[in-house]
């Protein structure tokens, strides 16, 4: 029996030559030039953020713009967004902004009908995203059925948002060939690229040409633009004088020198602000948070003042430069310690010694035969350099001898004794060191702080630490640390808490006869980098930062140490000068023009005294040999 026949199957296999023509088109020039820039910038991005308006999994209709994504997603650590307009955008991907420093952004928008408002949202999230980092540059892809040309509204926008690296590539979508089945990019249209150059004021519009700069350096020149610089009188970093106004009058020292070179290298203005205390923000919160309210604003873009961190919140990086110098954060203490007493032994001293001197002129006065109208009451009141009328006409030699020594011993009494009681509740016990915060609190001086510094130092403080509560406890804050120094000399029951620059600086300044009345203390409280403040998102922060470490490795700390300002207080010569431009007032002035004027009083009655002597003495000789 023959087998049942089994039906032959056919492969059956139709080439079309025309399909895979379409398929096999080339590649048109700026995809190669735009993947390569991609590809080989590995050095600079550190992450591409992919943002679309289009649901997941939907692919674009250009496979151009879809292989530049895949090779995007294949070189970097890749973050996708579709953004959903209707939802709470900024929460939703607020965790993307500190996961990276440097960060191209790419936003494709290939919807047939375009509106101007979905554009400004992404580029609004784009900014938002971007605020932590420090490199950021951002491609908008628009693929459109015609050129527009018209995206002037859009790149103005941006701007405002204080975008810089933003190129917007507009590309001509791919038609459909009506001779095949499939879509085929027919390229007839070079891409246009897009750019604003806001130091010029001017749209850019360039047709893709092979080796054309996709994100031009716009940064290289400024063109005299002005930034609004904030400046804070901090001697040594700066010196500042304003107006009866508040508005900047003069300015010169470390900070000022430093923007001004920074303004020459990138060809900007400086337009130095008002005093800051003058802002609504500071005005309502003078503090770090307040300060920091001010730097999101547009009234601020640099705030030239070197600045530890004030708090330890990671969105303080938003508006922190390159690191300056690293310094800590010391007392500055008074050379000689002084010690509170309720009765010091000056006083006890000098109640014997009146006593005593008292009694021997009162037994003098009864020796002597002085007149009556000579009482107990006028020795009391002649030792003590108040004045007494009497008439000396009637007096004997030894008479007056005994009342002129009196008068001498008055004039070096009275000014110890009435510099005592000014220093009633002080005793200087000698030069001192503090090694540790119990020693400083044991010293009982009230530490002054600077207002921005006062959480920092003192915010995290534990209970369980006596020493620290008890300086806490004495901190004052103020917002002329500067200041502090002359206090500290003058009263020598106060310290003041500042940066050992700072330290050294007013260590040298207030030199008195040859020697310091300040010094450092080994007592630090922490040690932090210092930096300059700049608006958050920043586009000038990256050259700002790169000029600054270019200064740095040229020694920009020890700038601090050539500064005109600095230099002349190291000039021991010109002591007055210094103290006048410091505003410290010299050690006991009153007391120094008081003690000149008795011992002037004191030496012409001494020399009238003699004269008198003399002449009387010389007539009675003359009589006699008459």
């Amino acid at each position: 029996m023959n087998p049942p026949r089994v039906p032959v199957k056919y492969l059956v296999i139709a080439l079309s030559m025309r399909i895979f023509g379409a398929l096999a088109g080339s590649e048109p020039v700026w995809f190669s030039d735009l993947l390569n820039y991609i590809e080989n910038n590995n050095e600079s991005y550190r992450q591409v953020i992919i943002i679309t308006c289009k649901n997941p999994g939907i692919p674009f209709e250009n496979p151009w713009i879809r292989a530049i994504l895949h090779a995007a997603m294949s070189t970097y650590p890749t973050i996708r967004i579709n953004v959903d307009l209707s939802s709470d955008i900024e929460e939703e991907w607020s965790s993307h902004r500190t996961d990276s420093t440097a960060t191209l952004f790419i936003f494709v928008d290939d919807r047939k009908k375009t509106r101007s408002i979905v554009p400004r949202r992404i580029i609004s999230i784009m900014k938002k995203l971007s605020l932590s980092k420090k490199l950021v540059k951002y491609l908008v892809t628009f693929l459109s059925s015609t050129q527009t040309q018209n995206f002037d509204h859009l790149l103005r926008y941006a701007w405002r948002l204080q975008m810089m690296d933003l190129v917007i590539l507009e590309v001509v979508s791919c038609r459909r060939d009506p001779l095949t089945i499939l879509k085929r990019c027919v390229e007839d249209i070079s891409p246009v690229i897009h750019h604003f150059n806001p130091f010029v004021g001017s749209i850019i519009r360039k047709t893709y040409h092979p080796g054309i700069e996709w994100f031009p350096d716009i940064m290289k020149d400024m063109h005299g633009y002005p930034l609004k610089i904030g400046i804070i009188h901090q001697p040594p970093f700066s010196d500042v004088s304003w107006d009866e106004n508040w508005n900047y009058k003069s300015g010169s020292g470390w900070d000022i020198t430093t923007m001004e070179i920074l303004a020459e290298e990138m060809n900007f203005t400086l337009n130095i602000l008002p005093r800051l205390l003058t802002f609504d923000e500071i005005v309502k919160d003078n503090s770090s948070r307040g300060l920091f309210d001010l730097l999101r604003t547009d009234k601020i873009d640099i705030l030239a003042s070197a600045s530890p961190h004030f708090t330890e919140d990671m969105e303080e990086n938003l508006f922190r430069s390159e690191s300056l110098f690293r310094e800590e954060l010391c007392a500055l203490v008074p050379l000689e310690k002084t010690t509170r007493i309720p009765f010091p032994a000056a006083i006890v001293e000098g109640i014997i010694m009146t006593i005593g001197i008292v009694v021997v002129f009162w037994g003098s006065a009864w020796l002597f035969q002085l007149p009556k109208s000579w009482s107990i009451f006028k020795t009391f009141r002649v030792l003590f350099a108040i004045p007494v009328h009497s008439n000396y006409s009637d007096f004997k030699m030894s008479q007056r001898l005994v009342v002129l020594i009196l008068m001498i011993i008055s004039l070096f009494y009275t000014a110890n004794f009435y510099a005592s009681l000014m220093k009633l509740s002080t005793e200087v016990d000698g030069e001192v060191e503090y090694g540790s915060f119990d020693e400083l609190d044991r010293s009982g001086l009230d530490l002054k702080i600077s207002t921005y510094l006062m959480n920092k130092t003192f915010g995290n403080v534990s209970e369980s630490d006596g020493a620290m509560m008890n300086l806490k406890s004495r901190a004052v804050v103020t917002n002329a640390i500067w200041e502090c120094p002359a206090e500290a000399e003058r009263f020598r029951n106060v310290g003041c808490l500042m940066n050992q620059i700072e330290a050294k600086w007013f260590t040298t300044a207030t030199y008195r006869r040859g020697q310091p009345t300040l010094k450092l203390s080994k007592v630090c409280f922490w040690k932090d980098s210092y930096a300059f403040l700049v608006r958050a998102g920043s586009p000038y922060r990256r050259r700002i930062d790169r000029l600054l470490n270019v200064l740095i490795e040229a020694g920009l700390k020890v700038m601090l140490y050539r500064n005109s300002t600095f230099s002349k207080l190291l000039k021991r010569d010109q002591e007055d000068e210094l103290l006048e431009e410091l505003d410290v007032p010299p050690e006991g002035v009153l007391r120094e023009q008081l003690t000149d004027v008795l011992l002037f009083g004191f030496t012409t009655a001494t020399v009238t005294f003699i004269g008198e002597f003399l002449w009387y003495r010389g007539g009675k000789i003359l009589k006699k040999n008459k």
